[in-house]
C-alpha cells in the first residue's frame, strides 16, 4: 500500500470516530438524501473537516447519521483524506483474529470494524489496504472544508459488500489532534430519525447513495510575547487620530536585554516520511523581523520541544541567519545533499505538539524615547512546492524607552546658558550613572551611548568617580532646539541631576541645590507623542556671580580710600554750612 509513513503514538491524539457512531457533537438533520429502496452499485461520499481551536476545545460525540446536519466548529481546507479498500482485511478478520497467534478465533462484525480502526497504522492493515485515491479539502459552493468521492464501487470482484476506510494523511501544520480514520461497511442505510428528536441508532430499509460524514480536528494558536513578569507591563495612552488608543508597554533602559518568547505549532505529520524517503514537511521555517531599533541578540536563541523538552541543537536540527536586526530560523528537515529526511531531527519533534523558541532583544545605540517598538515573527510551514500554513504574529506589548530634555538658564534674566555639566543619579543618590559605547566608558554623554552602569556611590570626597557628564550647550531657538541638553535610554522612574561644572561666570549651587529632580515617563521627552500631559523641559537657572573684587584686593584699598574721603569731605561742608546760618 503506497502511503506516507506515519510515526509516533497516534492514540495520544485521536478521538473514537466509527462510522455512524459519533463522530462530533451535531444539532439535528438539516437536510436529507434521496432514500433508494434498491441496493446501490455505487455510492458518493462528501466529508465534512471541521476545526476547533484549543481554549474551545472539541465537543462531546455524536451519532453521526450519514446525512446533512448543523455543526459548530469552523470548515477547514487543505486536509488530505485517502480513501482505502480494506475488504479483504475484514473479512479474513471475521474468520481468523489478526491480532492474536490462535487461529479460527474469528471476530463478529461489529469487532472486526472497531479492531480496523483502532489499528489503522499497524502492519496487519497497512498491508492489506489498498489506496484508492487522495483528495484535499476545500471550498465547495461556498462551503469550507468540503471533499467529495463519487463513483464509489459498492462491491468488490467477488460480490462482496466493500469495507472502506478514510484516513487523514496531511493536515495544515497548526492541527494538533487529527481525525480518526473513519471504517465503513458498505452498503449504507438511512437512518430512522423522528423529527424533533436525537437520533436512536435505528435504520430504515432504505439505503443511502450521498453519505455525508463529519471529521473534527483541534488547532492551536501560535504565540509571541514579551516574557517578563506581568507587572512590569504598563498602559499608555497613545494619540490615534483625534483621540487615544491604550496601548501595553514594557519601558527598559538602554542596552538591557529583553526576552521574548515564540510558540509554533509542530505538524502533526512532521514525522512522515515519503516513499522516495524525503520528508513530508519540508518547509519550516520561523522569521522574526524588528522595528528599527531594535536587535536580535546574538546567540540567544533556544529551541525546545514543549512535549518532550528536546532541546534542539544549532547547526544539527536548524540553522539560525541574522538578517535586518531579527533572525531567520530553518528546520531542517532533510539532508540538503540527499534529500532524505533527517530522521535524528524529526525523531526529536513530537507530532501536534509545540515549538518554543526563547531569545533576547535590545534596543539599539540609536533609539529615540517615547518612540514604540515591536517585532513580526512570521511562521511558515509547508509540504514541497506549497506553502501549506503560513502565519503572522505579533506581541500585545510594544517596547519603549524614556528620556529627559533638559534647559540651562540664567535665574534673572532667564537667557540660556552652555558649559554646565552635570552627572546622573538614580532617586535616592545611591548610584550614578556611567554610559557606555560598547565597551568604553563614556566621559561624556551622547547618543551614541549602547548602555549603561549604575555605580554605587563612592566617598565623601569624592562620590561620583568616573561619572559620565552631561555638557549642557548654547541653543537658538531659531534652529529647532530648544534645550540645552538631553538624556535617552532611561527606565521609566525618578532621577537627580547634579550640576558639578558651572558656566563660566556663574556660582556653582551649594548642597540640594545642585541637585534637580525630574522624572522619566510616557511623553516626557516627545510631547507629541502623548496628548494628556504634556511634560516641559526641565530647567536647571544659575545666579551670576558679584562684580566685587576679592578681600584683601588693590582694588578694596582705593575703594576704602576714595570713600573715607568722601565721608570726611561731607562732614566737613556741613559744618560749615551751620556756621553760616548762625551767622
Amino acid at each position: 500500500m503506497k502511503r506516507k509513513k506515519l510515526l509516533g503514538s497516534i492514540a495520544a491524539f485521536l478521538v473514537a470516530a466509527p462510522l455512524l457512531a459519533g463522530i462530533i457533537g451535531a444539532g439535528a438533520t438539516t437536510a436529507e438524501a434521496a432514500a433508494v429502496t434498491e441496493k446501490p452499485s455505487e455510492i458518493s461520499f462528501t466529508l465534512h473537516k471541521k476545526v476547533w481551536d484549543t481554549e474551545t476545545g472539541i465537543p462531546s460525540s455524536t451519532p453521526n447519521t450519514g446525512l446533512e446536519m448543523d455543526f459548530s466548529g469552523a470548515g477547514l481546507n487543505g486536509v488530505d483524506f485517502t480513501l482505502y479498500d480494506v475488504t479483504n482485511i475484514y473479512y479474513n478478520a471475521l474468520q481468523d483474529d489478526p491480532q492474536t497467534e490462535a487461529a479460527g478465533d474469528g471476530l463478529s462484525s461489529a469487532d472486526a470494524l472497531q479492531a480496523i480502526q483502532d489499528n489503522w497504522n499497524a502492519s496487519w492493515v497497512v498491508n492489506g489496504a489498498t489506496a484508492l485515491e487522495t483528495k484535499t479539502t476545500a471550498n465547495v459552493n461556498g462551503e469550507d472544508g468540503l471533499v467529495e468521492f463519487t463513483n464509489v464501487r459498492t462491491t468488490d470482484g467477488l460480490n462482496r459488500d466493500k469495507v472502506l476506510m478514510f484516513v487523514e494523511t496531511y493536515s495544515p501544520a497548526d492541527i494538533s489532534i487529527i481525525a480518526t480514520p473513519m471504517v465503513i461497511l458498505l452498503p449504507v442505510m438511512m437512518p430512522s430519525i423522528t423529527e424533533g428528536s436525537a437520533w436512536d441508532g435505528s435504520f430504515l430499509d432504505t439505503f443511502n447513495n450521498e453519505v455525508h460524514l463529519y471529521a473534527k480536528n483541534q488547532q492551536q494558536t501560535p504565540t509571541k510575547k514579551i516574557a517578563v513578569d506581568p507587572s512590569e507591563i504598563t498602559e499608555i495612552q497613545v494619540k490615534e487620530g483625534e483621540g487615544t488608543t491604550t496601548v501595553k508597554v514594557v519601558d527598559l533602559e538602554k542596552g538591557v536585554v529583553l526576552p521574548y518568547e515564540i510558540t509554533s505549532p509542530i505538524p502533526y505529520f512532521i514525522r512522515d516520511v515519503n516513499t522516495d524517503q524525503s520528508p513530508v514537511i519540508t518547509n519550516f521555517t520561523i522569521v522574526d523581523v524588528p522595528t528599527e531599533n531594535l536587535k536580535y541578540v546574538t546567540d540567544s536563541l533556544e529551541v525546545v520541544d514543549t512535549t518532550s523538552n528536546t532541546k534542539l541543537v544549532l547547526n544539527t536540527d536548524y540553522i539560525i541567519t541574522e538578517e535586518n536586526g531579527g533572525f531567520l530560523l530553518e528546520i531542517l528537515t532533510k539532508n540538503a545533499e540527499t534529500g532524505f529526511a533527517n530522521t535524528d531531527t524529526l525523531a526529536k519533534l513530537t507530532p501536534g505538539s509545540t515549538l518554543t523558541l526563547s531569545y533576547n532583544m535590545v534596543l539599539t545605540a540609536t533609539v529615540q524615547a517615547d518612540m514604540l517598538h515591536d517585532n513580526q515573527a512570521t511562521i511558515t510551514i509547508g509540504r514541497e512546492g506549497e506553502t501549506g500554513y503560513q502565519k503572522d504574529i505579533i506581541p500585545e506589548e510594544k517596547v519603549l524607552t524614556g528620556g529627559r530634555k533638559f534647559q540651562k538658564i540664567d535665574g534673572s534674566s532667564q537667557d540660556n546658558l552652555a558649559g554646565a555639566e552635570f552627572i546622573l543619579w538614580n532617586t535616592d543618590r545611591s548610584k550614578y550613572a556611567v554610559f557606555y559605547n560598547g565597551a568604553d566608558a563614556m566621559e561624556n554623554y551622547s547618543s551614541a551611548a549602547t548602555n549603561i552602569s549604575w555605580n554605587d556611590r563612592g566617598t565623601d570626597e569624592d562620590p561620583a568617580p568616573n561619572a559620565t557628564h552631561f555638557m549642557a550647550t548654547a541653543f537658538d531657538t531659531g534652529s529647532g532646539k530648544d534645550w540645552s541638553f538631553d538624556v535617552v535610554g532611561l527606565e521609566y522612574g525618578n532621577y537627580q541631576m547634579q550640576e558639578v561644572v558651572a558656566p563660566e561666570g556663574y556660582a556653582l549651587p551649594n548642597g540640594e541645590s545642585a541637585y534637580t529632580n525630574f522624572n522619566v515617563a510616557w511623553g516626557t521627552y516627545d510631547k507629541e507623542a502623548v496628548s494628556v500631559e504634556k511634560a516641559e523641559n526641565v530647567t536647571i537657572s544659575n545666579t551670576r556671580k558679584g562684580t566685587l573684587p576679592s578681600t584683601g584686593g588693590a582694588g578694596i584699598v582705593a575703594f576704602l580710600v576714595i570713600g573715607t574721603g568722601m565721608m570726611i569731605g561731607s562732614y566737613l561742608w556741613f559744618k560749615n554750612s551751620k556756621r553760616t546760618v548762625k551767622a
